[in-house]
């Protein structure tokens, strides 16, 4: 405890003690205690009443013992910073609880200086109404589904005693006849005369490394996170296999500010196979990377000695966003009139092994799918496309014999 004389001249005005007070159990945040008094052993005693008060207040919330005037008191934005912090150490990836705490922050405009105790179904209900005028359903889902996280906390800690999310809904919108015939699967992968112009446009006005970038992209499924983290102790070109075992996070968007995570799932470790035209592409990749970074180097530039597949000239891997914005280039360049995104190169991946006749579960394997929602909508829907097809080439090859019909 530190204790100082508050002076006016040569006058004492009062004093003024500081100490460091218990933690707070479920955040961990510092508590700093700070009194003053008329005298020094008032301002003592202050102190260490207020700690001792802390320790109680601590005491109880760890036994699960809470004051009813405090729990009235809470808002939700107190209760979801308890969450997220009991969140945030349950072992989840720190993009994922990252995601959680953005979504957060818009909740929180909407509720979060309400207390807990009024927030009823009614009043949630209404939040919902309202973030449905403003977001699409996905995004709405997004924030709703974080907030009942965070009601769940709540009940769970006998803060509340029901959820009031119960019993809410999102409302589905009435689309248009535009929004109709541009919601289809199509327009979340690539045509067969689609991958070629891409790749055609790639080879052509592609920048460094995007012939690389996109190749590997679209022949092995892998997300562009995972793509970012490569190294090339990853890669075994004897067998010519992959090992996918992480992802990369750059929150801040400065290079050298990236953090290496596990997966998305525990389903995307995962190994995958490259043919022989991705290897020697990469093989000739490696040779101009070692060259390029021997010239850095030379020039007394800091290499650093991660190895990644993907990196610049001083060692560091590119950010995800880089990716994303090279292929919005090439999208604008080739005039295909779809979203551009790295992961349409997966999902046009899927459809490829789709159309090759491989199994769903197979491809599942290979992409890291553990939950088989997304690959399925883009296996069925090629699949029926291949019926349909199939079922006109028929026709067209029997259009003598069908004629007997007339």
């Amino acid at each position: 405890m530190q204790v100082k004389k508050v002076m006016e001249g040569k006058k004492v005005l009062y004093y003024e003690a500081v100490a460091d007070g218990p933690r707070d159990p479920l955040t961990g945040k510092r508590n700093q205690i700070r009194r003053r008094a008329k005298g020094k052993a008032e301002v003592q005693r202050k102190v260490d009443m207020a700690i001792k008060k802390l320790e109680e207040k601590h005491m109880r919330m760890i036994q699960g013992i809470r004051d009813p005037a405090e729990v009235q008191q809470l808002t939700f934005s107190d209760v979801a910073d308890m969450w997220y912090e009991e969140y945030r150490r349950s072992g989840v990836k720190k993009n994922t609880h990252l995601h959680r705490k953005d979504r957060l922050k818009q909740v929180n405009k909407m509720i979060g200086d309400k207390k807990l105790i009024d927030i009823n179904r009614e009043v949630f209900q209404n939040v919902i109404f309202e973030l449905s005028d403003r977001y699409e359903r996905n995004t709405v889902m997004a924030y709703i589904s974080t907030a009942k996280l965070v009601f769940k906390y709540a009940k769970k800690s006998k803060l509340i005693n029901e959820m009031p999310s119960e019993d809410t809904f999102i409302p589905k919108k009435q689309l248009t006849v535009e929004e109709i015939e541009h919601s289809n699967q199509d327009e979340k992968y690539f045509t067969h005369d689609e991958i070629k112009l891409f790749l055609d446009t790639v080879n052509d006005k592609g920048l460094e490394l995007d012939k690389e970038r996109f190749f590997l992209l679209l022949f092995t499924g892998l997300r562009s996170g995972e793509m970012s983290a490569l190294k090339w102790s990853d890669i075994d070109f004897n067998t010519q296999m992959i090992r996918v075992t992480k992802t990369l996070y750059n929150a801040k968007g400065r290079m050298e500010d990236y953090e290496l995570t596990s997966p998305k799932t525990h389903g995307s470790v995962r190994v995958v196979p490259i043919n022989d035209e991705i290897a020697e592409m990469l093989r000739e990749h490696r040779r101009n990377q070692f060259k390029m970074m021997d010239i850095f180097s030379g020039f007394g530039g800091k290499v650093e000695s991660e190895n990644f597949v993907f990196a610049r000239e001083n060692g560091l891997p590119f950010r995800t966003y880089f990716t994303w914005k090279r292929m919005n280039r090439i999208m604008k360049l080739s005039g295909i009139k779809k979203e551009a995104s790295p992961h349409m190169l997966r999902h046009t991946f899927i459809s490829m092994m789709t159309e090759a006749g491989v199994d769903l579960a197979t491809i599942m394997n290979r992409v890291g799918h553990e939950d088989a929602k997304t690959t399925l909508k883009i296996y069925t829907h090629v699949t029926e496309k291949m019926q349909t097809d199939a079922t006109e080439k028929m026709g067209q090859f029997y259009s003598n014999m069908l004629k007997i019909i007339q």
